[in-house]
């Protein structure tokens, strides 16, 4: 059994991180390496990490330069195979690690995963997940056209992936402040295919208005471009959809299809099995897109 190494890197998340501890040290049947960096929190942080200390490998308490840089610390210090972060607000599912440990047990020629992308509120209530099996073609990666308005966003605490690839792609560009992990998955993508798996590995905890991602979203967004600038660019008619707003971009997704290597679960074989189909590139079934702008409207 390969051995997993998780990293969660936190600043004054203590409203959430008992959550996340609780979701990654209970889980069952796995070699859990579990490795947490805390950039010297001024809340109750430090007190709910004690109290969860003897579940957890490694505890660094030290002022850092950012989120990116905590994770680096981590993995620096880590020693599985199997490598994945989850940050402070975040959830897995009390399946994922044994689930993880099976596929890349079973399968060598797999480097890198993604489940099916879920989402809790502030509460702690699972309020969606994007169930429908989608292909993730390795050239639109590494092209740099999972962003905002084309093929959407990667979710990075859904992935895990292989030390080797890791290794190769050079991890962490820590001169990136917001979109290293898009860098990352731009990186992979020279090396590897992700393969889909057909349930959701865990959960983002949306938090409108206080995540970096929303309170910094045009400097966001700046990076994600800066990373693209000497990348190949998407076909002109596909950009030119997607630019004219949220349907038309979802439009776009859903008529996109590229066959893929899939992993799900078969009955007959009691294993994670690979397949290969012909999927659209969009992660959301059409009712669920109704019901969002239902929602808006």
């Amino acid at each position: 059994m390969a051995k997993i190494s998780i990293v969660t890197p936190s600043y004054n998340m203590a409203d959430f991180i008992e959550t996340t501890l609780l979701s990654v040290i209970t889980q069952n049947n796995v070699d859990l390496e579990y490795i947490v960096v805390d950039g010297m929190s001024t809340d109750k942080t430090s007190k709910i990490l004690d109290q969860y200390g003897k579940s957890i490998s490694h505890v660094i308490c030290e002022e850092d330069e950012g989120q990116y840089y905590a994770i680096k610390n981590g993995f620096s210090i880590s020693t599985g195979e199997i490598m994945g972060w989850i940050n402070a607000d975040d959830i897995y599912m009390p399946w994922t690690l044994s689930v993880v440990s099976e596929i890349f047990d079973s399968h060598d020629d797999v480097d890198w995963i993604i489940g099916n992308p879920g989402f809790i509120n502030e509460r702690g209530q699972y309020i969606a997940v994007h169930g429908k099996l989608a292909s993730y073609p390795r050239q639109y990666i590494q092209n740099g056209w999972y962003r905002q308005h084309l093929a959407g966003y990667l979710q990075q605490e859904s992935m895990f992936w292989r030390r080797r690839l890791w290794e190769k792609a050079g991890g962490l560009d820590l001169s990136l402040n917001l979109a290293a992990d898009f860098k990352l998955w731009v990186n992979f993508a020279k090396y590897a295919d992700l393969f889909p798996v057909n349930i959701p590995l865990a959960a983002f905890r949306k938090r409108p208005g206080q995540q970096r991602s929303s309170l910094h979203s045009n400097k966001y967004n700046e990076e994600v471009f800066s990373v693209c600038k000497d990348l190949p660019p998407p076909p002109l008619l596909w950009n030119k959809l997607s630019s004219l707003g949220k349907v038309h971009s979802s439009v776009a997704r859903a008529i996109k299809f590229h066959k893929t290597r899939i992993l799900s679960y078969s009955d007959i074989r009691q294993s994670w099995v690979k397949e290969s189909m012909r999927l659209s590139i969009s992660r959301v079934h059409m009712t669920n897109l109704i019901l969002e702008y239902m929602k808006q409207s």
